[in-house]
């Protein structure tokens, strides 16, 4: 991938599950780190454990250390443009899979809307592990000085559920500043129907498109029947709605926002974000040269339909449900 980093209002972010090595993380044509996600790294390595196994076993700040390191790896690379770090968000399945996980989780009918994300982080039994999590962010801020770190805080169902995970990051000495941002996981209904309570606990919404969608209609991802029908797509009107209701509130509020695409972003849908005015959107690495394009010609046509509509004097989203629906 060649270093294409062609100007934008929209800033273009990476999503990182794992260690980039090719290209090298310091050409990605990215704007910053939107999602660095810990979930794959604490299931993964030469050693997978359950974390609460690990704990147990004494080797608790060895995870943290290594999640620091990786962590520093990513933030120094990119400096000085954001990190935001994904607390884990492995479902009961995914740590059921590791060694330990079976005495420490219960097997779920339905994991993907089982005990995850918030709900985890602030459950007893998973506390000490999120704990660790918590001083890995906590090195890498203060001893290494990478101060571009953030954290984003996955799955919240409900308000009272952040701030519970922001008073045990409070307890390990993380407390969201102006240099230390705090943002929430919009992909649950619940999220975008309380929006407004939500943003007055966080400085941005991040939007996993693709888990909202499968969440606003009711689409297991998994299903192959269900991909057949077109199920879940996050460019159903449905979806849009979701996302500019979310939108909406989070200006009224001052928040950012930032929609994450798993594997890249419909051309169409990038189109919708930029009339939205989205904050940013944030994709896989091989994903990122053609949604900067996308995205700077979407500006452009943007531009200059305001130009057109200033010289005759009326609103140029008029007409457009996506832009001018009432809330």
């Amino acid at each position: 991938m060649r270093d294409e980093r062609i100007p934008t209002a929209t800033r273009i972010y990476v999503n990182l599950d794992g260690p980039v090595t090719e290209p090298p993380l310091e050409s990605l044509p990215a704007d910053g780190v939107g999602l660095l996600r810990l979930g794959p790294l604490l299931a993964g390595g030469p050693d997978p454990a359950h974390p609460i196994l690990r704990v147990e076993q004494g080797r608790g700040e060895e995870l943290a250390f290594g999640l620091a390191g990786h962590i520093a790896r990513v933030a120094r690379a990119v400096y000085p443009r954001p990190v935001w770090v994904c607390f884990s968000d492995l479902t009961s399945a995914e740590l059921r899979a590791l060694p330990g996980g079976e005495r420490h989780e219960p097997a779920e009918n339905n994991p993907a809307i089982g005990r995850r994300g918030c709900a985890r982080l602030v459950s007893p039994d998973y506390r000490p592990a999120f704990r660790l999590e918590c001083r890995a962010v906590r090195e890498v801020r203060e001893s290494e000085g990478l101060r571009n770190v953030h954290v984003l805080l996955p799955f919240p169902r409900l308000p009272g559920e952040v701030e519970a995970v922001q008073a045990i990051m409070r307890d390990e000495g993380l407390v969201r500043s102006r240099d230390f941002e705090v943002w929430v996981s919009a992909e649950v209904p619940s999220a975008v129907i309380l929006a407004e309570d939500f943003a007055r606990l966080c400085d941005g919404f991040t939007v996993p498109i693709e888990g909202l969608a499968r969440l606003v209609l009711a689409a297991d991802g998994a299903s192959e029947r269900l991909r057949r029908l077109g199920y879940p797509d996050p460019a159903d009107d449905a979806v849009r709605e979701a996302a500019l209701r979310l939108a909406e509130a989070a200006r009224r509020h001052g928040r950012a926002v930032c929609v994450a695409g798993e594997g890249g972003l419909d051309p169409g849908l990038v189109d919708f974000l930029v009339d939205l005015g989205v904050d940013a959107v944030s994709v896989p690495p091989g994903a990122l040269v053609p949604t900067r394009r996308r995205v700077a010609e979407a500006e452009r046509r943007l531009l200059l339909r305001r130009v057109v509509a200033d010289r005759r004097g009326r609103d140029p989203a008029a007409g457009r449900w996506w832009v001018s629906h009432p809330t």
